[in-house]
């Protein structure tokens, strides 16, 4: 792989490929004149200010994940002490609040990552928002619904448009994986610590962590793949 090729891939983990390879281009121009250490100096900077999105996304991700997850299973299964519930309610409660907390970690990695304007970005941040409503509020019948029908229409408004579309498969997607991976990256960790220290059980914490931490990564991934 040629210098120029090397360079270009990556400027590409932190920007489109096109504008990866416009930006080493317009470098490339200036090089001769303004020399090498300029070049990589120039490099570096621009590879600085815009490798911050992506990292910082997933630092959020990673560090807030567990704590929107947590925090939305913790305060509806608390709330259940309060209030009178049947299993549907527990069922779709547990549910609601297990995707809030998934599309929690989704609009933080985007919100970072590519902005506010992003239509993913919105759209994750618009589920969390009205899971959590639902959640908190799940034995009121009318919040229940009101919140059922704001999904719904930000499904069906998100559906009119290809941008709309894009980013209503990538929430979807992305969310789904992680409902795929949770057990079975917890399955694999548990059974790696099992191998290798057989005497002593690994603390829960720590296997939550660490399956916290693989799967923020699957989602960074996941995202940076189907939503460039």
């Amino acid at each position: 792989m040629r210098k120029a090729s090397v360079v270009e891939w990556m400027l590409a983990r932190v920007m489109t490929r096109a504008n990866a390879a416009s930006v080493i281009g317009d470098l490339e121009e200036a090089r001769g004149k303004k020399g090498e250490m300029w070049f990589w100096r120039s490099l570096f900077s621009i590879w600085l200010s815009c490798g911050w999105r992506p990292t910082g996304g997933y630092l959020v991700a990673a560090a807030g994940g567990g704590a929107f997850l947590g925090y939305f299973e913790s305060a509806f299964f608390s709330s259940m002490a309060l209030h009178d519930w049947t299993a549907a309610q527990r069922a779709w409660g547990s549910s609601i609040s297990l995707l809030s907390g998934l599309t929690a970690i989704v609009a933080g990695y985007c919100l970072i990552r590519f902005g506010v304007r992003d239509v993913v970005s919105r759209l994750a941040l618009g589920y969390t928002v009205v899971g959590a409503v639902a959640s908190t509020f799940w034995w009121r019948n009318e919040v229940v619904f009101a919140a059922v029908s704001i999904a719904a229409a930000i499904a069906i408004v998100s559906l009119l448009t290809r941008s709309g579309r894009r980013g209503f498969g990538v929430v979807a997607a992305v969310t789904a994986l992680q409902i795929l991976i949770w057990p079975i990256l917890l399955t694999l960790s548990v059974t790696a610590e099992s191998i290798c220290r057989t005497r002593q059980p690994p603390s829960s914490h720590y296997l939550a962590f660490r399956t916290w931490l693989a799967r923020d990564s699957c989602v960074r991934l996941a995202v940076g793949f189907i939503h460039s």
